[in-house]
């Protein structure tokens, strides 16, 4: 069985290492067909994934968590405007929740967060220094170790989110003067 060659950089050479790959084993599982499109993905530089338009798993929580303008919204829906009533009617929470950030004060008040990014920091420049097999380990370590930071932000401070209001079907007027309160504050008609 042919093993994958971390050395090679160009996308067009694992291209055709993953081409001759396939040949040789054209039912992969799904789980190799994933460790493949990695393979791909990750030797592409981040102008050259962007020009493509490559939608990681990763970016794709980052693009369905994250607010949007209505126009952006509109113009990636086949509908166009009627498409963002369907939408919004569905899943409500995507559209109002705030990117969260880390700012200095989290930094200086959570001292595991502060460790986490100064392990960051340390693996960010030794991935400047390696290539193949370890290079994407260290980038895929890199990208679970910025995920967790914002974990321990929201551990520490929970972040804020949409409270779903509900109305009571039954009406109590409280400017009544037959109206009291009992020993737990609840009222009382």
């Amino acid at each position: 069985m042919i093993k994958l060659d971390y050395s090679l950089t160009s996308p067009e050479e694992r291209n055709e290492l993953v081409k001759k790959i396939l040949e040789e084993n054209p039912d992969p599982g799904t789980k190799y067909l994933e460790i493949l499109a990695d393979y791909l993905v990750f030797c592409m530089e981040k102008k050259e994934r962007r020009e493509n338009k490559v939608l990681t798993e990763n970016h794709m929580v980052t693009v369905n968590k994250r607010e949007m303008s209505f126009e952006g919204i509109v113009s990636q829906l086949e509908n166009g405007e009627d498409g963002i009533y369907n939408f919004i009617t569905e899943d409500k929470h995507v559209i109002f929740q705030p990117k969260p950030k880390i700012t200095q004060k989290d930094l200086d008040e959570i001292p595991l967060l502060r460790q986490l990014r100064s392990a960051i920091t340390v693996w960010e420049q030794r991935l400047r220094q390696v290539e193949g097999k370890d290079a994407f380990t260290i980038k895929r370590a890199l990208i679970e170790m910025r995920k967790d930071q914002y974990l321990i932000k929201s551990a520490y401070r929970k972040p804020l989110g949409n409270a779903l209001l509900v109305r009571s079907e039954h009406y109590i007027a409280l400017d009544d003067t037959t109206s009291s309160f009992d020993d737990d504050g609840h009222p009382i008609p």
